[in-house]
């Protein structure tokens, strides 16, 4: 007579040969992405934000966008929120933001957007290399230039030159 590990052995034979491999890994899937599974079920139902008028969403953008850069201190602007803090100024966003500062500014009326796609535009000055170009990654980074990067910064720039 067979044990009953023996006939479990079995069956985990037969599963492997005849239950596609998906399904297989579906229980350990599931465990591993249970955490997830919630916010996409409510993204699905449309329950995970609030939907409001698409001016108070931007308001809100607008407001981080602005913490960002008051994290750092320095004018430039955070390259993200991670593990609980602000990250150091990134050259590149600060380039590209820059123009969006500028947008809101005029088209919502809010001059401290204007002020601070300025102060944007000269903390980029002070971070330029010796080359001319900008950096990859944060101020926190090693300073290797990039031509992408330097491209974002040119944004900024030619945005506040036709501001001032």
């Amino acid at each position: 007579m067979k044990s009953t590990r023996d006939a479990v052995a079995a069956l985990k034979g037969v599963a492997r040969r005849y239950v596609p491999r998906t399904v297989r890994f579906l229980p350990r899937a599931l465990a591993l992405h249970r955490p997830m599974l919630g916010t996409h079920l409510r993204d699905t139902l449309g329950r995970r934000f609030p939907v409001g008028h698409p001016q108070a969403h931007l308001d809100a953008a607008m407001a981080w966008l602005a913490r960002a850069q008051d994290a750092t201190g320095s004018g430039g602007i955070a390259a993200s929120w991670s593990e609980g803090r602000w990250q150091p100024a990134y050259p590149e966003t600060t380039g590209y933001i820059i123009e969006t500062f500028f947008d809101y500014a005029h088209r919502h009326g809010q001059a401290e957007f204007r002020d601070r796609a300025l102060a944007a535009a000269d903390w980029e000055l002070t971070v330029q290399l010796p080359s001319g170009a900008y950096q990859a990654g944060t101020t926190a980074d090693a300073a290797v230039p990039a031509v992408f990067n330097t491209g974002q910064v040119i944004f900024g720039w030619s945005a506040a030159l036709n501001e001032t």
